[in-house]
This record gives structure tokens, sequence and C-alpha cells, in this order.
């Protein structure tokens, strides 16, 4: 019915090494740890903050035309001025505000140092 033959594999004689690739011991594993600890803080060490400048100040006023408290957070970093506005709704919680107000300084002052950071990283 068919016209093909099948013909089994050879025989082949070889020799084959097998190598064990082990984890290092403990010990290897300890001291590169230390290593890789001690040249990051003396990276750390060797990062120079020189040259910067923080000042700050916060300052409440009375809007009775909304009849709420507004609280306005100036600050200068190297020689730039921010300044943020946040309102106290009534019948708002002073935590509520104050995680609020801490956000928004949180995320003006993000963007005034990581910005030029990454800006100067990127020219690199």
């Amino acid at each position: 019915m068919f016209d093909t033959y099948q013909v089994g594999p050879r025989s082949l004689n070889a020799n084959v090494s097998v190598t064990e690739n082990r984890a290092p011991p403990d010990e290897s594993v300890r001291l590169l740890r230390e290593m890789e600890q001690k040249a990051e803080r003396e990276i750390l060490q060797a990062v120079r903050l020189d040259g910067n400048e923080f000042k700050g100040v916060m300052h409440k006023t009375y809007d009775p035309m909304t009849d709420e408290d507004r609280y306005a957070v100036i600050f200068e970093l190297n020689g730039k001025r921010y300044k943020i506005i946040e309102s106290c709704q009534r019948g708002e919680t002073m935590e509520k505000f104050v995680q609020r107000l801490r956000d928004a300084v949180a995320n003006e002052l993000s963007r005034a140092i990581i910005i030029p950071l990454s800006m100067k990283m990127h020219k690199v």
C-alpha cells in the first residue's frame, strides 16, 4: 500500500559530561550583601546636597462670602516661590483638610524637586 520504509536510528557512542552548578554557600551570600550595603552607604554619603534652601510659611484667612477658612502655604525653594491655596469647607474635619493640604504641598514639592532632577539625569 505505501512505498516507504522505516529505518531505525543508528546507535552512537558518546561521552556526556554533566556540570552541576550550585548556589553559593550562605557565607558567600552574606559577604555579597555586606559589600552591596557598604557600597550603597558610600554612594549615598557622596551625594552632595549643597545649595538647597527651603523657607516656608502658612497663612490663614477667613472668607465671609463663602464662609470658609482659606489656608495659603507659601514656600521658597532655591530662590523660586510657590503658593498653594486650599479652602476648608464647613463640615469638613480638620484631619481630612490637613491631609488634603499635605497632599497638595507634597505634589507641588515633588514637581519642584523631582522634575528638575530627572531632567538633569536624562542629560547625562
